[in-house]
């Protein structure tokens, strides 16, 4: 697609970005325009604006804004391709379009047990919709996105780990989308700019084996892991590289480094995989995971493991976003599908009822300790954008870890 592109006065200026059909308005740039409210700006694609309306497109403003007569006609011209487009689409409209498509696709690294759950409400509710469900880790999801994409292929949506998720915002693989149901979303838990909007958090704690530590002697919070006590009783996920760098970013980073220094001298034993990581606890193996999912503990639980855990600040609530493809095949249905993910009655309840942690705080997960009273940390997307300066980070603090 062309997009309009033109530097204007004092830094104002037109990014070259996509973002679905219309252009990213940056924060130093011309406001967006609807048609709607004149005194205000969405820079639109010159070919195609179907999404006429604020909630669809990339940014609003709230700043009036006053152009030379010279820089006026360019913005003339972005708000007369919107004027000829396609009208907004209505709910209906929405609906109309997604049954013409009949179908969505769905990259995601969820379990597929919980993915298919939220497949199955989908089409229960929209009987005209085909959900083409396809499921990976993380790592090979995103390798499956780029992959195709070189060879001009996409899915409709994807949800992920937030990093991964963020180094595809990076690459222009998304589209802006304002979904009604964002505004449930707390801030940090979506990106401003629509790319993309959380669906569901993985909460890192820390977790203890009941028949190896009593809960009087359980450790309350980060510190008191660095006790004498659970010298080589500790085990931890090989790959923490992003918590680690959230803890830095949450500490600061001298005070975060020492304390990880200290941590690595308690001979912490490293294995793959948080899953793996929590069945050794259950089985006492190791006395203590030092960063294990709250939702997976109370599942163990119910089960009858011998597990329990605690939430020691600073508790970071790692994000799995939804993101729209800007080259959706079926961007209606894809729409549809993000819409009813967030909603209460769709996707945040499929989360409760399978003991996630649903993203939107009117949906309490169950049970509700897994986030209430807690304070939580949203992780930060952008920490990929420093992939070389983290990773050298983690094995200088934890040398032993990627070795296994």
């Amino acid at each position: 697609m062309s997009f309009l592109r033109k530097s204007f006065p004092q830094g104002h200026a037109f990014r070259s970005q996509p973002m679905g059909h219309c252009l990213e308005v940056a924060d130093s740039v011309i406001p967006g325009f609807c048609l709607s409210e004149p005194a205000r700006f969405y820079v639109c694609d010159l070919q195609a604006c179907p999404f006429g309306q604020t909630s669809h497109c990339s940014r609003r403003s709230k700043h009036s804004w006053s152009f030379p007569r010279n820089r006026l006609l360019l913005v003339l011209l972005a708000i007369l391709s919107c004027a000829s487009a396609k009208p907004a689409p209505a709910a209906e409209n929405l609906l109309d379009g997604a049954k013409k498509e009949g179908r969505v696709v769905w990259y995601t690294s969820l379990a597929i047990d919980h993915a298919t759950r939220v497949a199955n409400a989908f089409s229960e509710k929209f009987a005209f919709i085909k959900v083409d469900l396809w499921r990976a880790g993380t790592g090979q999801v995103l390798t499956k996105i780029l992959a195709e994409a070189r060879a001009n292929r996409y899915p409709d949506v994807t949800t992920m780990s937030d990093l991964e998720i963020h180094i595809m915002k990076e690459k222009g693989l998304f589209g802006a989308y304002f979904s009604p149901e964002r505004e449930a979303i707390p801030q940090g838990f979506k990106d401003k700019e629509g790319y993309w909007t959380n669906f569901y958090d993985n909460i890192q704690v820390i977790a203890y084996n009941t028949k190896l530590v009593p809960a009087d002697r359980a450790p309350k919070n980060y510190q008191d892991l660095l006790h004498p006590q659970w010298k080589g009783r500790m085990g931890m996920d090989s790959d923490e590289v992003a918590w680690v760098a959230n803890m830095l970013r949450i500490l600061g980073k001298e005070k975060g480094a020492d304390f990880m220094r200290r941590l690595n001298a308690q001979n912490i034993t490293f294995r793959n995989g948080h899953t793996l990581l929590a069945q050794l606890l259950a089985a006492g193996e190791i006395s203590i995971c030092v960063v294990c999912y709250n939702y997976r503990i109370e599942g163990m639980k119910l089960r009858g493991a011998p597990v329990e855990w605690v939430g020691g600040e600073p508790i970071i609530a790692e994000q799995h976003p939804l993101a729209l493809f800007a080259r959706a095949p079926h961007p209606h249905a894809a729409r549809l599908f993000v819409d009813f993910s967030l909603s209460k009655e769709g996707g945040q309840k499929v989360m409760q009822e399978v003991n996630r942690v649903p993203a939107r705080r009117d949906v309490e997960p169950s049970p509700p300790r897994l986030t209430r009273g807690l304070k939580i940390y949203p992780s930060d997307p952008t920490l990929a954008n420093h992939q070389p300066e983290i990773l050298k980070q983690y094995q200088e603090l934890f040398p032993a870890a990627l070795g296994r």
